[in-house]
Parts: structure tokens; sequence; C-alpha cells
């Protein structure tokens, strides 16, 4: 049995990435031994060994909360991180004889820059090396970042990485263009995969509870609280919509380093309401009228999917996936922009989805057709294609 190595930034804070890696090794683990290295791990939803032919190899640094769980000072733990980020940047050969002890016929880097250098400087020179991108890579040739000192640094750690690899994988179209956009010569190697969900399970999950509907028109709201998640412009929106006497409902689920901050909106609207982390959040999708993304940059939202699978529209900001999945009878596009988003919200308030369509639009995502897609990839680069 071939084995196969996932080294991915995390697995363990319940997000889009996670989620998908998950369903992937669920359909590969019968035909391969599978190991996951974990960068960075969290406490929100811990990877567990599901089956003998899947192996968790720990993780290379903790989030806060993961230390702090164990007892362990933030200052030093961030210090730690930082020495590991450095050690990876300029010896990430020896990061990879540090923590990978096996040998594997192929290494998958679950992300780019950090697990994407410690993969494509393995020791082991017969494996396939492989680079699976999750969101575009324009951030790192945005104008501003042109001359950034660290940037700079990213730049060099992915061309690197990119001229070693055996594979890229791009999930969506504009990831597949930043990609090339960023490195050229790199173009015969990369393949369009896109993700697969496992949608009875979704459906499934969505029935186990039930939510309490309002009169009010609802909107979801799923991700970190981060800065590139903004969900603030969210916030924004509905308060523009509060002061022209329309009401929205927002429900956001999630956790982060902004929380503190929406919170604040929330004690001067009642109709934010703030429910933190959920493992399935699948009936609080089901109970709402729509699903709102207002991200700076997503790869293929996961979150989207899962929300058409349950026949929800879906208000977007234009990031990645967007173009595959938003179309008039699916959803509405808006801009990074408050007056925009809180338009957009509106327009969906007074048009008509039809749920059928919706979920129509996304069945072609199924997790078998993808991991025949994966299967074919591997098996192509033994073949030396």
């Amino acid at each position: 049995m071939k084995k196969i190595l996932f080294v991915t930034h995390t697995i363990s804070m319940g997000g889009g990435a996670e989620k998908v890696l998950n369903t992937l090794i669920d359909e590969l683990k019968e035909d391969y031994q599978i190991d996951v290295l974990e960068w960075l791990e969290d406490t929100a939803c811990p990877f567990w060994e599901r089956d003998k032919n899947v192996n968790y190899l720990g993780s290379i640094a903790y989030t806060d909360r993961k230390a702090s769980s164990l007892g362990k000072f933030i200052f030093l733990n961030r210090l730690k991180h930082k020495f590991w980020v450095i050690t990876n940047t300029f010896f990430p050969g020896l990061m990879h004889h540090l923590f990978i002890k096996d040998k594997y016929d192929y290494e998958i880097s679950f992300n780019y820059l950090y697990t994407s250098a410690l993969v494509n400087h393995s020791w082991n020179h017969k494996s396939k090396k492989i680079n699976w991108i999750h969101s575009s890579i324009d951030d790192l040739y945005e104008r501003g970042h042109k001359y950034n000192l660290k940037y700079i640094l990213y730049r060099f750690i992915q061309h690197r990485a990119f001229l070693k690899s055996n594979a890229i994988v791009a999930i969506s179209k504009r990831t597949h263009d930043s990609i090339i956009h960023f490195q050229s010569d790199v173009k015969d190697r990369v393949y369009d995969i896109y993700n697969g969900y496992n949608f009875d399970d979704i459906i499934k999950q969505s029935q186990i509870h039930s939510v309490d509907n309002t009169c009010t028109f609802r909107l979801i709201s799923l991700g970190r609280l981060s800065n590139v998640k903004n969900v603030i412009l969210q916030l924004e929106a509905i308060e523009l919509l509060r002061a022209r006497n329309i009401e929205v409902e927002l429900l956001i689920l999630g956790e982060g380093e902004q929380k503190g901050i929406i919170e604040e909106y929330a004690t001067r609207n009642h109709r934010i309401k703030i429910l933190g982390f959920r493992s399935n959040p699948y009936p609080y999708i089901a109970a709402s009228d729509g699903l709102i993304i207002t991200s700076f940059s997503e790869g293929f939202p996961t979150i989207a999917v899962e929300a058409m699978a349950l026949g929800k529209p879906v208000i977007s900001t234009p990031v990645a996936g967007t173009e595959e999945l938003i179309t008039k009878d699916t959803g509405i596009i808006v801009n990074w922009n408050a007056e925009d988003v809180a338009s957009g919200i509106k327009k969906l308030m007074s048009s008509y989805y039809d749920s059928d369509t919706i979920k129509q639009h996304v069945s072609q995502y199924t997790k078998e057709r993808w991991a025949e897609n994966v299967k074919c990839l591997l098996n192509s680069l033994d073949d030396g294609k």
C-alpha cells in the first residue's frame, strides 16, 4: 500500500480547508496509508485517527488557545512558533529531518508558504511532491507588498517550492490564474481539481436539531473572525440597512481575534447574534434565508457549497470560487464596501431563489468524483506524465 504524507497549516481549527482535508482522507484511506503533520494545532476540532491506515504525527507549533489549554506560557509559545518559522524559512531541509522521519510515495503540502517549503525540501528525493493551493495567491504580489521585505521573502519561499514540485493543484479558476501569474514557468505542472463534499452528511447533520425561526430576514456568517474574513463589513452593511428601517438578523458562527470588536456591534443591535464556534453549523444554515461572505480572500469557499447544498442563496464578495458558484439563480456578488453589501442584501431579500436549482448547481462537487480525480493525478505522477 502506497503512503501519503499531508502537511497542512492546520486541521484542528474547524475551518473549510480542514473539512475538505478530512473528507479527502476518508475517501483515500482504503487505498493508501495516510499520515498527517499539522503546522499549527488548535483545540476547536482536534484531529482523530479514525482508521488503522490514518496516523496523526502531531504538530510543529500551537495556537495560543492550545498552548493555554496545556498550561504553557503564551509568550514562550509565540517565541517557539517564530523560531520554527525562521528555521523553516532558511533551513527547510533541516525542518524536514526534524519532523518527518518516514519515507512516503507522495508528500503533499495542503497549503502554501511554510508547508510548501517543508514538503519541497524533503530528504526523500524519490517521493512525489505536490503543492495543494487553497486560495488565490494574489497577496504575494499585490502592489503594496512589492517592496515589503516580508513578502519578498514569501515570494522567494514559494518560487523555490513551486520549482521543486512535481504537481501543483488549483481548486478554482481564480487559484489557477493566480499561480500562473505568480510563476508562469510552472504552468505545465498545474492541475485543476475542485474540492468534493459529503452532501448526504451535510443534509443529515442539518436535521439533527432545529433552530428557532423568526419573522425577520436572517443571514448567517460562518468562519474565523479574522481580518481576512472581513466580518466587520457585514456589520456595517447591517447598520446601514437598520438606519433605513430595514431589519436583518445576522447569526455569526466562529471564533477569532476580532471577536471583541464584533461583540461591541452586537451590544448596539440585538439582531446581531454571536454564537461562537459550532462543530455542526448546518441546522443554523438550514434555518437561515441566506449565507453572507465578505472575505478579502478565499480559495473555493467550502461554506458556500455547504449552504447551497441546503438550498440557500449566497451573497459574497468576488473571491475565488464565486465565478463557478454564483449565478443570477444562486446568489449575488457584491463589492468590498458597506453600501454595495447593503444593496446586495436588500436585493436578496426581495428576490426569489429556487432551492432545488441551487442544490443542483453544486451537485457536481461530490466527494467520490473528487477522490477519483486525485487518484488519477497520483497515478499519472507515478507514470511520469
